[in-house]
């Protein structure tokens, strides 16, 4: 993959996926699960593995419920095109992909929650998990917003949170605060981003065959 890509949406999967698989006479019918997969959905997956026949549109259908765990779908763009014509959708597992999962749902808070202390400290675990390297300056703002006055001891994060906003606890009703909050969050949202990304391309299957690989091409 050689182009820039953004990421466009995030959303749990079960409504589209049961759309998606409607194709001809053949209907695929996916039954959410729990990512622990409760044992009474096991038994269910088990008494309907063989497929039935049932009448629809006049003619006979083969039908077969598939237990369906925990999923995200997110949907990357190119960066700098508005078309979804080229666009990659990919269904992250939890059974398979757990830690990609879950932070693809950190992403998702990251974005849309209203709180701007929130949206921080859930791209920070992105960032903080999926990078080689830590930014100071993000590290100190994401230890500034989680703990109280009395504990922040380190001397660096200290230093830093001073230069930055003039005291160690950032008040975002503050003017200075908020404009240099802001920028800092936008530059831990491109970073999360990138690396979120890096590790959507890793588990593209070389073939868009979503039952062996998880993968859903574009229509």
């Amino acid at each position: 993959m050689e182009e820039t890509w953004k990421i466009a949406d995030i959303f749990e999967t079960n409504k589209a996926l049961k759309k998606q698989f409607e194709d001809g006479a053949i209907f695929v019918e996916l039954v959410s699960s729990s990512i622990d997969m409760a044992d009474d959905l096991q038994v269910m997956d088990e008494e309907y593995k063989n497929n039935y026949y049932q009448e629809k549109h006049g003619k006979l259908v083969s039908r077969e419920v598939v237990t369906f765990p925990f999923a995200r779908k997110v949907t990357l763009l190119p960066e700098g095109k508005w078309s979804r014509s080229e666009k990659i959708s990919v269904i992250v597992r939890s059974d398979r992909f757990p830690i990609l999962c879950e932070l693809l749902g950190n992403y998702y808070k990251g974005v849309h929650i209203a709180s701007r202390e929130e949206r921080y400290r859930n791209l920070y675990q992105i960032y903080e998990c999926l990078s080689e390297e830590q930014d100071t300056e993000l590290k100190s703002i994401r230890h500034s917003l989680s703990h109280s006055r009395k504990k922040m001891t380190n001397k660096t994060t200290v230093e830093i949170l001073e230069a930055l906003f003039g005291d160690v606890k950032i008040n975002l009703s503050i003017y200075k605060h908020a404009k240099v909050f802001r920028k800092k969050m936008e530059l831990l949202k491109d970073k999360s981003e990138k690396l979120l990304i890096k590790e959507i391309l890793k588990i593209l299957p070389s073939e868009k065959n979503f039952f062996d690989e998880y993968y859903m091409p574009s229509p």
